[in-house]
């Protein structure tokens, strides 16, 4: 338990929480080209079950981000977290929730398996959406490598 409360005072001192960045809890989206389609995106993931949180921790330059459940896999991930950032790009991000005790230690998936997974779920929510709408929202999925640096080196 010892080890749990230090990785969450250093993932949560690392970056702040949404509790303290409300527009990124909101999801407030400028008025680019892409900011226009990451926020029909954000509307769409809304729609298919994710959810806003104030816990999910805000990484440089994100501008909105939602979270889904989903029942555990073999490795006992059982949440998506999408990030939107100022840059356009849209991220996924697979891991334990955070009330879990593996949360800070256990495993997490981002970039390729991330991007591909993210692609999945855009095919199937932006199904019966225009084409090109599909077509410029698959040209926003990226990664960052922010993810691994709220993790605490052991030892430290």
């Amino acid at each position: 338990m010892t080890e749990y409360i230090a990785d969450f005072v250093y993932g949560a001192t690392k970056y702040p929480c949404a509790l303290f960045r409300p527009t990124v809890f909101l999801g407030r989206f400028k008025y680019s080209t892409h900011d226009e389609i990451q926020q029909k995106v954000f509307q769409m993931l809304l729609n298919a079950g994710f959810k806003r949180t104030f816990w999910q921790l805000v990484f440089p330059g994100q501008v909105a981000g939602l979270i889904k459940r989903i029942p555990p896999t073999t490795d006992g991930i059982n949440e998506y977290h999408v990030r939107f950032y100022q840059d356009g790009t849209i991220e996924c991000e697979l891991e334990i929730d955070r009330w879990s005790l593996g949360h800070w230690t256990g495993l997490r998936y981002h970039q390729e398996k991330g991007e591909n997974l993210l692609k999945n779920i855009l095919e199937e929510i932006l199904s019966n959406t225009p084409s090109d709408l599909k077509t410029k929202a698959m040209k926003l999925i990226g990664s960052k490598n922010f993810t691994n640096t709220c993790i605490r080196e052991r030892g430290k």
